[in-house]
């Protein structure tokens, strides 16, 4: 069930959980530094995330934790964007 504030459709043409991160981002125009400033990540990890190298990720549990704080600052469903990256 998408949150109250959160958008639900997909953003553009994205169809990866890392082409619709990176397409709301820009669409932002959030510099990648600024995000992993303000959800206290490293750059290089949401790099990963945004180019789909799931093998450049950091455990699971540590991952879905950066995708729902990235997703909230994007204002996208934490749970949608989990779901897509699962």
């Amino acid at each position: 069930m998408a949150q109250a504030g959160f958008e639900t459709r997909r953003i553009g043409t994205a169809h990866s959980v890392g082409e619709v991160l990176r397409e709301a981002r820009l669409l932002r125009a959030y510099r990648i530094e600024e995000v992993a400033n303000r959800i206290l990540a490293r750059k290089e990890i949401l790099l990963a995330l945004e180019r789909d190298q799931f093998q450049k990720l950091p455990p699971q549990v540590y991952t879905i934790g950066i995708l729902r704080k990235y997703a909230d600052l994007l204002h996208l469903d934490p749970d949608a964007i989990v779901e897509l990256y699962k």
